[in-house]
């Protein structure tokens, strides 16, 4: 999962892992590993924060908003794979894995690396 906290370390949010595709315990669940956080060029409040995770069990990026200090998720129901094309690909954990964010120019761009 994702935990949310303040600079004072009080926890503020908790967000659970997915869990595995199907309910099916032979697949891999959710598991979010690297976090990377940008300005949200594509807002109308571009001083708003847009936070990437990546989900190395399920091999996709997951995306939160911050809004009034809490994470809001706006991923898309229909986001695809990073590295894989089925489950059983995924299953043998070669997934999104690191993760690093930045605004260049006016584009959002996210280098994601394979584990």
């Amino acid at each position: 999962g994702l935990e949310l906290y303040n600079l004072n370390g009080k926890r503020l949010q908790t967000i659970a892992a997915q869990d595995p595709p199907n309910n099916n315990a032979s697949n891999a669940p959710s598991r979010f590993n690297n976090v990377a956080a940008i300005k949200c060029l594509s807002c109308q409040d571009q001083s708003k924060m847009l936070v990437i995770v990546t989900d190395r069990g399920l091999d996709q990026l997951r995306f939160y908003m911050l809004n009034d200090g809490l994470l809001e998720d706006v991923t898309s129901p229909n986001i695809p794979f990073v590295f894989n094309t089925n489950q059983s690909e995924i299953n043998k954990q070669q997934t999104a894995y690191g993760l690093t964010a930045t605004n260049y120019g006016d584009t959002m761009t996210a280098l994601v690396s394979k584990r």
